[in-house]
């Protein structure tokens, strides 16, 4: 009897193998179900799910086998995972590897073996998914298509495993730096002047603001326990759940819309919905971030200004006298706006300029009308454009795709300076002709807020440095910048050593310390264009461009170490610091992508860390 030879990789293999906690363990359904199917589909009388531990082949799920587990030195299994494909023994009596084990010349009589190895994530098998029969016989293609197939679905419930088993270790070190940005969103949340809520992606308001609390009219408490379906105007919630449906199939990462909530006490509020979406360490929707600004005032006055045009219409007759009138009223209305109203003709000429529209671009009235709107607000260099083409313009063109909508644009104002606005534009006839009336609202501040929202997700909150989802979005332009350049690119992992028992014997403040002073040493240890990214606990990344050799110089990573093996002091301690460094290059043209380069260099820092030594582990490309 030939006894299976161990695997190279035999104590990874075995550690993978323990780390599911599968060993040892009931029967579960979701394998048994596999392993009768495999026998009822290939027509064998008896079928397993094999786990090769050190010294024995225990059998987590078996159809037609008595025993629970055998002898590693038996197994057929063992076999079996030298391969990465299925291993086959048509008949085991005529096998001299298998002719004298004890399995054919006993019970269960083996003659015939077919398995296909089941593995970790990382590719270590594990184990295999076999089926035995007491006759020699052979496999078809098919047969060898639906083991294959079957095989993988072990796969997927293991690899399902071994993410959760990684999840819960990660959640752990995380839930700290998770607890610091939540205060300092909270502190973002409460200080708005408008309406800010956290939602969850069925609905469920998860944080909201006094400001949208006011708004709507209820507490915050009682919001927590709603939906935003539960105010919102029926008539309006359609539009809004078609948009958020989009976010969530990754169609969009943002929208805004105008809609109305119902208040607590029984009357609609207009508000301006924006919404963007949070994105997951994968990049999908994990929740909404809202912003809700009230209009009501403004909707009040275009709902007046319909009326006085409604109004104008039907009385033709007295026009001339009622013109006067509405007039004064609709300068009134204009005057004590929240927005910007602006009305030009059809040549761009302006007609119309209230107080708003003087305090936020600059032009006094008196000096605005007449003037063309190029001549004033548009951006000098889209002036060209605007008077070669009216259908350019981005005020009062005739082109009906911009009226009766809001879009957000960048004006000019009178000192030069340039301000996103967001505009909204409609179309008067008036005596033969077409006037063009346009409010424009100031969301400078709106967009300051985005923007921090967004430099938050992308930034590490202890260190300052960019986080993984900052360092996976840049990697793939410093590849291709690499490609262009035909200059190679290092990965440097980095990894502190003896970390926990700093964090255990100092305390976590002093260890959040110990990593911002690191930090700041490997930023200043580095070039300017190299960028630092902090991945999660004590992990860094460093990605060095411009390499001639796809060789990096270890004088280099000797100079980086010395400099970040140098003792911290930090409240009276010398406290000694080490890293673990791995590299992984990135040649011009390479093949692999970001998760491969860095899983490379973070295998490369393992086994320097498990060396115990100052060593320099190079991959290829």
């Amino acid at each position: 009897m030939q006894a299976p030879r161990v695997p190279l990789d035999e104590e990874a293999r075995l550690a993978a193998l323990d780390s599911l906690n599968i060993l040892d363990t009931d029967a579960e359904e979701v394998f048994d179900r596999i392993t009768r199917l495999a026998s009822r589909l290939l027509g064998t009388p008896m079928s397993a799910l094999s786990l090769v531990d050190r010294d024995r082949q225990w059998f987590k799920s078996r159809v037609g086998l008595d025993a629970t587990e055998t002898p590693r030195d038996w197994a057929f299994c063992g076999h079996a995972i030298h391969g990465q494909h299925e291993f086959v023994v048509r008949d085991a009596s005529a096998d001299p590897r298998f002719h004298d084990n004890p399995l054919v010349t006993g019970a269960p009589h083996i003659r015939f073996y077919a398995g296909v190895p089941v593995t970790s994530s990382s590719g270590l098998a594990l184990g295999s998914l076999c089926v035995l029969d007491t006759e020699p016989r052979e496999l078809t293609d098919e047969d060898r298509a639906m083991l294959r197939d079957l095989a993988a679905l072990v796969n997927r419930e293991l690899h399902l495993r071994e993410t959760l088993h990684h999840a819960r270790h990660s959640s752990r070190t995380t839930r700290a730096a998770l607890a610091r940005t939540e205060a300092r969103f909270r502190g973002v949340l409460e200080q708005a002047a408008v309406g800010m809520a956290v939602v969850a992606l069925d609905g469920r308001w998860l944080q909201v603001n006094q400001a949208l609390a006011d708004i709507v009219g209820y507490s915050a408490s009682q919001l927590l326990e709603m939906t935003f379906q539960d105010i919102t105007v029926p008539e309006d919630l359609e539009a809004d759940l078609a948009l958020a449906a989009r976010v969530c199939k990754g169609e969009r990462s943002t929208y805004s819309l105008e809609k109305r909530y119902m208040h607590a006490e029984g009357h609609v509020v207009w508000v301006h919905l924006s919404v963007s979406a949070a994105l997951d360490d994968q990049g999908r929707p994990s929740h909404f971030i809202a912003v809700i600004e009230d209009i009501q005032a403004r909707k009040a006055a275009e709902l007046a200004l319909q009326a006085l045009r409604q109004t104008l219409e039907d009385k033709a007759a007295e026009r001339t006298r009622a013109l006067h009138a509405r007039e004064s009223q609709m300068r009134a209305v204009l005057e004590h706006a929240n927005d910007a109203y602006i009305c030009i003709d059809e040549h761009g000429v302006i007609c119309e300029w209230n107080r708003k529209a003087e305090q936020l671009f600059g032009w006094r009235r008196d000096e605005a009308l007449g003037l063309r709107i190029d001549e004033t607000i548009v951006p000098h260099e889209l002036r060209s454009a605007h008077r070669g083409s009216p259908a350019h313009t981005s005020l009062g063109t005739p082109d009906s795709t911009w009226v009766n909508r809001r879009v957000e644009l960048t004006a000019l104002t009178r000192d030069g300076r340039t301000l996103p606005v967001e505009v909204s534009l409609g179309a008067v006839p008036c005596d033969g002709r077409t006037l063009y009336c346009a409010f424009l609202h100031d969301i400078s501040e709106r967009k300051a807020m985005l923007r921090t929202l967004e430099e938050q997700a992308r930034r590490d909150p202890l260190t300052g440095l960019p986080n993984r989802r900052e360092l996976i979005s840049e990697m793939p332009k410093a590849m291709a910048r690499a490609d262009r350049s035909e200059h190679h690119m290092a990965v440097i992992f980095l990894d502190l050593d003896g970390f926990k028992q700093i964090n255990d014997t100092l305390g976590h403040e002093v260890g959040d310390r110990v990593l911002c002073t690191f930090a700041n040493r490997l930023q200043s240890s580095v070039r300017d264009t190299d960028m630092v990214a902090r991945l999660a606990g004590d992990e860094f990344v460093v990605l060095f461009e411009g390499l001639y050799t796809p060789v990096i110089d270890e004088e280099l990573i000797t100079l980086l170490d010395e400099r970040l093996s140098a003792p911290l002091e930090i409240d009276g301690h010398d406290i000694p610091v080490s890293a673990s460094i791995g590299v992984q290059i990135y040649s011009p043209g390479g093949a692999s992508s970001v998760e491969e380069l860095l899983d490379r260099a973070d295998k490369a820092m393992y086994e320097v860390k498990r060396a115990a030594r100052d060593a320099l582990r190079k991959l290829a490309a």
